[in-house]
């Protein structure tokens, strides 16, 4: 979660404190007033250099004259030079001032001002980590922002309460980035204490919840801390102990006000078919279609039927010239809610007010890590703490009669994965299941749900606004007819604005059970959803445990496996999202098969630092038979783009991604070569289970590259060396022709590899 750096301008008592000394004042006091105040105006203004160099003369003149200066005020005038330094791109200069402003900031905490600590730190998070890239130098500065902070109480004899409440902030940021620093020990270390705290001095029954007093403070701040204990916890596959951890943050989320509420507390609503519910469940069952298209030949089949290559025995799905593989029927929910509200920057907060006083998480359910954004006071305007906004109108309130939502309660839909897999199965659900060409609900439905969504709003995320106007571009029918009747609205966000909606729907399934075999990551499948147990109050075998057994609602659910396969589409919902892709943007039948390349040189985590000499090892390998294309930007929605290249693919190679999801518009029987990431358990990690998933429901040829040394999930690829280059080359080449010898990288012929990377099929 990304916060804005601090500038602040001095306040009054520190200017003065800076450049009093003893009377009678002089030129020079004068003069560093007077660059004192055009410092602080240009700041406001954003006229940075204009600010640095007014900044920057100030101390001069102090230090130049001997002049004492408190160093309160030295702190924070070097964290705006150093802030106007970042703003114009001199992140050298910047660093510099920032340190200067850490070493007067550990002077000024010792002789009690605090406020300095959050103001530096964030800024060094901000340029080390966020702009530079480099996460163990920033995780060297907080590290040493804790080890100030505690110097300074043990100094001034304050206890660990004093010092949570100073060092709060540092200690989150801090276990965030040792969390993808894949330092889970030292992370849980910095944030356990945290909970721990909270844990021990707050005061709530077991009716009421653990954090519902009017003594629970920073609240925000402890779910956060708490999430990311659950996705330490989710690295190690500790799914209990992850469930536990996230189901804390959810309820730190909820309000505390629970006037009028039947039950004495706000509660989070995991699933939907409970015995007592304000809400109604129309199940929809959805028949998996076929994935051919025409007399289209899947590019896979062409490239074996040009060069004489026949599938290799038991490996993949030996879709050429079988039948498709059938599925069964597809479960799917369409809910009604009625008198619902909407909200969050991401708009992931759903709930109904009194005397219900429920937040929906759906299936992905409160223990699939709930949002940021339901607790996030920044956000929302206090959506969680203002009661006003959960209780009564906002001023900010859009009033809809009915809206079908595609939304998850996760805010998934801007991370691409859960856009291309969750949300834009929603999206197809509802254009090919829901609603006919001229945008009447289906026939099946009950007939007053049936007339109020045939004249229901289809609210959707931004992220999905390209497809949808790719869909309009291209000419399909149901799109079009909703548009003509006005229907089609992006969600559109502002501090404080509320979603009234007097019938809300929302599409949702059960998660799917995991269709991989013994063999694949994450462990033995269990052959059906996630496994999981009531939460009851003696779940308190460790201290996260004990927290979420006092602070979560009794009914939730608390998972014995993976919390990753919570997001596992049935099958036959992903084959109706690939269909009606396909039918949206055919492929062409004239284009020729190609080898696809999944970059990720465009983003900060899981690059391969030897992609270019793996891109030439495989167009050398290929040349004469395939072209090798590289495609970047996989996590950028684009369907007709996307639809285009991977839809050509016989082969595909890349690392661990989210733009993976892509694979949704390959054809049946696509090979798909995975650089596996790993997780403190080992490689493949947990994660990876998606593509597996994925891949069977589409009927494609999956495996991964086992690796001496994956890198975790946060990381990239190290270099590798030529023999692990020709390994991945040679691969790639045995996938698409097995019982042919790869030709050699050079007119020299090839050396004996050194290295073992070889696939498996999963």
């Amino acid at each position: 979660r990304r916060r804005h750096p601090m500038m602040m301008g001095l306040p009054s008592h520190l200017v003065l404190i800076a450049v009093a000394v003893a009377a009678p004042e002089t030129t020079v006091h004068e003069q560093i007033r007077s660059a004192l105040a055009t410092g602080e105006a240009a700041l406001q203004a954003s006229r940075w250099r204009a600010s640095s160099d007014a900044y920057e003369r100030a101390l001069h003149l102090m230090k130049h004259h001997k002049l004492q200066i408190n160093v309160a005020a030295e702190s924070q005038l070097t964290n705006n030079v150093a802030w106007a330094a970042f703003k114009l791109g001199d992140h050298e200069r910047a660093l510099r001032h920032y340190e200067a402003s850490a070493r007067s900031c550990d002077s000024a905490l010792r002789e009690g001002f605090n406020e300095c600590l959050n103001k530096v730190y964030d800024n060094l998070h901000e340029l080390v980590h966020r702009t530079l890239r480099r996460r163990g130098l920033a995780i060297d500065y907080l590290r040493e922002g804790l080890a100030s902070a505690k110097r300074a109480i043990d100094e001034r004899g304050l206890d660990e309460a004093a010092l949570l409440n100073l060092d709060g902030n540092v200690r989150v940021r801090l276990g965030y980035l040792l969390v993808l620093h894949g330092e889970l020990n030292e992370a849980e270390s910095t944030l356990g204490p945290l909970l721990r705290h909270a844990l021990t001095n707050t005061t709530g029954s077991s009716e009421h919840g653990l954090f519902t007093g009017p003594n629970v403070e920073k609240r925000a701040l402890l779910q956060e801390a708490a999430t990311y204990v659950g996705w330490s916890r989710a690295f190690r596959r500790d799914w209990t102990g992850a469930s536990d951890a996230h189901a804390v943050g959810a309820a730190l989320a909820l309000p505390r006000d629970a006037s009028g509420c039947t039950l004495p507390r706000w509660r989070v609503q995991d699933g939907w078919l409970t015995p007592e519910r304000s809400w109604t469940v129309h199940p929809l069952a959805v028949k998996a279609p076929i994935l051919r298209f025409g007399n289209v030949v899947a590019p896979i089949c062409a490239v074996r039927r040009r060069f004489g290559a026949k599938d290799r025995p038991g490996a993949g799905p030996g879709w050429c010239g079988a039948s498709e593989p059938s599925l069964s029927p597809g479960l799917a929910r369409l809910v009604e809610i009625p008198n619902a509200f909407l909200g969050g920057k991401d708009g992931s907060a759903l709930w109904q007010r009194a005397p219900h006083c429920v937040f929906f998480a759906g299936e992905v359910t409160s223990s699939g890590a709930p949002p940021p954004d339901w607790g996030d006071a920044a956000a929302n305007s206090g959506l969680t703490d203002k009661d006003v906004v959960l209780q009564s109108e906002p001023e900010d309130t859009i009033t809809i009669e009915s809206a079908l939502l595609l939304f998850d309660a996760r805010e998934g839909h801007k991370m691409f994965w859960h856009h291309q897999t969750e949300s834009v199965s929603r999206l197809a659900l509802a254009l090919c299941r829901l609603f006919d060409r001229d945008g009447k609900a289906a026939s099946d439905l009950p007939e007053q749900t049936r007339n109020m969504l045939s004249r229901a709003v289809i609210l959707f995320p931004q992220a999905l606004t390209a497809t949808i106007t790719a869909l309009l571009q291209r000419g399909h029918a149901t799109t079009k007819a909703l548009e003509r009747q006005r229907r089609l609205r992006a969600y559109d966000w502002s501090a404080g604005r509320v979603y009234s909606i007097r019938a809300a729907f929302v599409l949702d399934w059960p998660p799917a059970a995991f269709a991989g075999t013994a063999d694949a990551p994450g462990g033995p499948p269990s052959g059906g959803a996630p496994r999981w147990e009531p939460r009851s109050r003696r779940n308190e075998e460790n201290w996260i445990a004990e927290l979420a057994s006092k602070a979560a609602a009794p009914y939730g659910r608390r998972y014995k496996e993976s919390l990753f396969r919570l997001h596992f589409v049935p099958p036959g919902i992903l084959r109706t999202q690939a269909a009606f892709l396909r039918r949206a943007f055919p492929p062409d039948r004239d284009a020729k098969p190609t080898v696809l390349w999944y970059s990720r040189r465009d983003c900060d985590k899981r690059h391969v630092k030897s992609e270019d000499e793996v891109i030439d090892a495989l167009r050398t390998r290929f040349k004469g038979r395939l072209d090798v294309v590289s495609w970047a930007g996989g996590a950028t929605p684009d369907a007709k783009r996307a639809a285009a290249a991977w839809s050509r693919a016989a082969l595909v190679v890349g690392p661990h991604g989210a733009g993976l999801a892509n694979m949704v518009h390959c054809a049946p029987g696509t090979v798909v070569l995975v650089l596996p990431a790993g997780d403190a358990a080992g490689a493949p990690s947990a994660s990876d289970e998606v593509f597996a998933h994925l891949a069977v429901a589409l009927g494609l040829d999956l495996r991964f590259f086992r690796m001496a040394e994956p890198p975790l999930m946060f990381h990239n690829y190290s270099k590798f060396d030529q023999s692990a280059v020709r390994a991945v080359a040679n691969e790639a080449w045995g996938a698409l022709f097995p019982d042919e010898p790869p030709p050699p990288l050079s007119p020299y012929g090839d050396e004996d590899d050194d290295v073992e990377v070889v696939s498996e099929v999963v």
